[in-house]
């Protein structure tokens, strides 16, 4: 079955008439990292629609956590994120989701403190709590012994999710669903094209229109080659997304991952070790040419 529409609504079908179109991204910004802070690495950032928070993944304490921090995209008034203490909890936390309202999170955790990541679940009241204990009983049927999964994409009703495991012995993009809420999510299928065993292909993220898919990707074969971001594209969401493209204007011979992109398409943050040692978070911004 076809990837879905992470955050079309259920009236969304094939082909939109006036499909969105952008210009090229600008010439990406350091954010966080080791430009901004030292040799700290920074990654799995998100960012939300209104472009002022942002989670990421840091161990930047010695270990793998989650923290949020400020940022304003249309300056250059960054404040250094702060770890969010309630859910560092174990050896290891990593790849956060996080949805609109802020009270809803997916992130994996090294839930066996064996160093490999399960996902789990938390939630909070508003946005002034803290967050729940996190719990991976939704994931009972996605989560694997002696592998490492990770959420990557969670559609508008968390229904169906995108996942990166690396069971095959590879990293793939995997989909999965459930018929309701507070259900266990049944087994994860992959998807045909970004499943391909020479490679890792991680960070798997669809546009709201379920037409678009961004993902990051690197062989494995040669000398250390770079993880680099790649698009996807379909003509409607009843057929798989295709062998992405390279987005030539964000990789350089350097590694750069886990791309988030905004709901309305204009603004992206991702990581890159374009700059020195450890990943850092850089941030950019599009211009709207059609179909809005």
């Amino acid at each position: 079955m076809p990837a879905a529409a992470i955050d079309a609504t259920p009236t969304d079908s094939t082909t939109p008439d006036a499909p969105p179109s952008f210009s090229e991204w600008e010439t990406p910004r350091a954010i966080i990292g080791h430009e901004v802070t030292g040799a700290q690495t920074y990654d799995d950032p998100v960012l939300l629609s209104n472009g002022r928070f942002y989670y990421c993944a840091t161990d930047a304490n010695g270990t793998e956590e989650i923290w949020v921090g400020n940022l304003d995209v249309n300056s250059a008034t960054v404040l250094q994120p702060a770890p969010i203490v309630e859910l560092n909890i174990t050896s290891r936390q990593s790849v956060p989701w996080v949805n609109e309202n802020e009270r809803r999170m997916f992130l994996s955790q090294d839930t066996g403190d064996d160093g490999l990541l399960d996902i789990v679940f938390s939630r909070r009241s508003s946005t002034a709590s803290n967050w729940g204990p996190p719990s991976g009983q939704l994931f009972t049927g996605i989560n694997t012994a002696n592998h490492d999964e990770a959420i990557n994409d969670v559609g508008s009703d968390e229904l169906d999710v995108i996942i990166v495991s690396n069971e095959s012995g590879s990293f793939d993009l995997l989909r999965a669903t459930r018929q309701e809420n507070n259900v266990p999510f049944e087994t994860a299928v992959p998807l045909p094209f970004q499943s391909d065993p020479a490679l890792d292909e991680l960070g798997g993220r669809i546009s709201a229109d379920g037409l678009t898919m961004t993902y990051n990707a690197r062989s494995l074969s040669g000398e250390n080659p770079p993880m680099d971001l790649y698009i996807a594209r379909r003509s409607s969401v009843d057929v798989d997304f295709p062998v992405g493209q390279p987005i030539e204007e964000l990789n350089t011979a350097q590694d750069e991952n886990d791309l988030w992109i905004t709901r309305d398409g204009l603004v992206a943050v991702f990581a890159s070790d374009r700059g020195g040692a450890g990943l850092a978070l850089f941030v950019t911004k599009r211009e709207a040419l059609t179909g809005r």
